[in-house]
């Protein structure tokens, strides 16, 4: 069919949506770092300890390491729809102008 006017300026609203939102995502992170670090030194405060204060140091750098691995896997998945999302946009927009037909089966990993 006839290129759709204006397609341009929705593409660009939506990619501008699916920013914030990474940037947003981004900005969570951050809060939840900082909140994180606020706690270890409240709970390292609370023990008097040279053995436990190890121990708890220990425990929350696990922790934050956990979540550190849970948030980058979170933020690859958004990524990876993101990306996804792009090529069928992509690829409906170029069958609409009549240049393609399929990019085909393409994956994309985030590593």
């Amino acid at each position: 069919g006839k290129p759709v006017v204006g397609s341009n300026v929705d593409k660009f609203c939506r990619d501008a949506a699916k920013m914030h939102q990474l940037d947003k995502s981004v900005k969570e992170t951050n809060v939840m770092r900082s909140v994180a670090g606020w706690h270890e030194k409240q709970g390292v405060a609370l023990f008097s300890g040279t053995q436990e204060r190890e121990r708890r140091q220990e425990a929350i750098k696990g922790e934050l390491q956990s979540q550190g691995l849970e948030l980058v896997r979170r933020r690859q998945e958004r990524m990876r729809e993101l990306l996804q999302a792009e090529r069928e946009d992509y690829e409906n927009e170029l069958r609409q102008l009549g240049l393609t037909t399929s990019l085909g089966d393409m994956t994309f990993k985030c590593h």
